[in-house]
């Protein structure tokens, strides 16, 4: 039976619905719009992305930022950008000068550009998930059988993650078998620790100058998350650092937009209703956030916020990308090339099978379009069975804040909802969600960097994901053989980003924090 709202009564669908919406902190109103647009089409004009080109590395948009690579601009169109943002470096310092007045950077020139940038860059967590997906057993078993019964009892005893928000789950698993630390956590760490290079090294910087950092959390996960961040002040691998930093608080510097949540819509066709049946419940609700999609919206006085506080650019990424930390010679790319954002790709792998891949549309335009949402999966499997390459979205992106802002309520509006059937343990639903990185066909010169994977896309979309790139089971003679090779990969990509990014060692089997000695020296 349909939920009927009842007319002038002050509630959404009925009392009852309402108050249960509402005690699992579900926005009725949000609920019923979304609802209401579904059932009447709105979301059917958006047209479905058709990948008619899957583009490689040409130079232009598509490049590779590495050791013998270099970027060519013209010096005095570079150098006026950087005026107007009212970035205080002199390029010509940096460059090779041809003579026609171009300006050649080298990889080397990009990382120390990059380096001096720090100040003027945010950087922004996806937080407003929760680990439903990541410890599904459905999900985890569909997307890697041969891995699942190896690791069957680790992701069951996992599954008591489904409510927790993902950020706040371990980072890695250690090689003695036990928990790392939380994803939130070790990252702060990073950006805290090249805080704190940034302010040795220039004279009269303040904490204020230089910790940028934001996130976008949900309505259902806001106090727990919150309270983290009162817990990490004291954690072993932040407290020494916010010390040196001047007794930084976490809970003050760190920028926060919260998403409210709407919930699962029935699946079958329309009208569509409240999906109320989670787990074969009366009223068990499913709440969600609207996509991550969504942060144009909910972000938009945390982006305004920024920008008063001497910040240009900014990286916005989903929280469990390990490797998807600041990259200087990425920033410093988009800076003198003045592009609207830059958005790191990877050659796909057996691993990537939840999320978007880098396409030329039916339009011309650069665009990313999701597995399974925009791109059928269909497609992508015959181009792997053809072996062509794929580049695949490390869901990271630094996008030039001032573009951000001005276009920021057309994008709000215009970004495409995506209308999705979810069949999970709790059940059949539909899920109405945009996705952050379909911006990228609302920019006119988007750039993407192609990367590698085991250096810059550790992510772990589910939990065997984690337990791969944590190189668990590798010793083991019944390891599928088709994912050995790859599980070593970035099991090597993870202790590298560990060390160099995160200041960690490895001792009796953990991953230890170094001291502030070890990791900035006194000269």
């Amino acid at each position: 039976m349909r939920n009927k709202v009842v007319a002038d009564s002050g509630f959404v669908f009925s009392p009852e619905l309402d108050a249960k919406m509402k005690s699992v902190n579900i926005d009725p109103s949000l609920t019923k719009r979304t609802i209401d647009a579904f059932n009447a089409g709105k979301y059917d004009g958006y047209e479905p992305i058709e990948a008619k080109e899957i583009p490689g590395i040409d130079g232009e948009s598509v490049i590779e930022i590495k050791e013998g690579s270099n970027i060519i601009v013209g010096l005095a169109t570079a150098q006026a950008l950087f005026d107007s943002k009212g970035i205080n470096i002199e390029l010509r310092d940096f460059a090779e000068i041809d003579e026609a007045g171009n300006a050649i950077f080298s990889f080397d020139a990009l990382t120390k550009i990059g380096n001096e940038l720090f100040p003027y860059v945010g950087y922004g967590m996806l937080n407003g998930g929760s680990a439903s997906s990541y410890v599904d057993k459905k999900k985890n078993s569909g997307g890697y059988p041969a891995l699942y019964e190896l690791y069957r009892n680790q992701i069951e005893s996992a599954s008591t993650y489904n409510e927790i928000p993902k950020g706040l789950t371990e980072a890695y698993i250690n090689p003695d078998g036990s928990k790392g630390f939380d994803i939130m956590e070790i990252k702060i760490r990073a950006l805290l620790i090249r805080a704190l290079q940034y302010m040795r090294t220039h004279e009269g910087t303040t904490s204020q100058d230089v910790v940028k950092m934001f996130q976008m959390d949900s309505v259902l996960n806001h106090e727990i998350i919150q309270s983290k961040l009162e817990e990490y002040q004291n954690s072993p691998l932040l407290k020494d650092l916010l010390e040196a930093l001047g007794d930084v608080s976490l809970k003050d510097i760190f920028l926060t937009g919260s998403q409210p949540l709407l919930a699962a819509i029935t699946a079958g066709g329309r009208p569509a209703d409240v999906f109320t049946t989670a787990t074969g419940k009366k009223h068990g609700l499913i709440p969600m956030p609207r996509g991550h999609g969504h942060n144009f919206e909910v972000l938009k006085d945390v982006f305004t916020s920024l920008y008063k506080s001497g910040v240009r650019y900014y990286y916005l990424g989903n929280i469990d990308n390990m490797a998807n930390m600041y990259d200087p010679a990425s920033v410093a790319a988009l800076a003198i090339t003045g592009k609207n954002g830059a958005f790191d790709f990877s050659f796909k792998t057996k691993a990537d099978v939840k999320g978007g891949v880098l396409i030329k549309d039916q339009f011309g335009k650069y665009n990313c379009g999701d597995i399974g949402v925009a791109v059928k999966e269909e497609k992508i499997k015959e181009l792997d069975e053809k072996g062509h390459p794929i580049l695949f979205n490390c869901a990271t992106g630094v996008f030039d804040l001032e573009w951000i802002i001005t276009n920021i309520d057309n994008i709000a509006d215009n970004l495409p909802m995506r209308v999705s059937v979810q069949k999970k343990d709790a059940g059949t639903y539909v899920q109405a969600e945009q996705v952050t990185w379909e911006v990228i066909g609302m920019m006119a010169n988007p750039m993407f960097i192609a990367v590698n994977k085991d250096a810059r896309f550790l992510a772990a979309k589910m939990y065997t994901e984690l337990l791969m790139t944590s190189g668990i089971g590798l010793d083991n003679a019944n390891y599928p053989e088709e994912y050995r090779e790859l599980a070593t990969q970035l099991n090597q990509g993870l202790h590298s980003v560990l060390v160099k990014d995160y200041g960690m060692m490895l001792k009796d089997g953990k991953w230890q924090p170094l001291s502030i000695e070890n990791l900035l020296p006194e000269d």
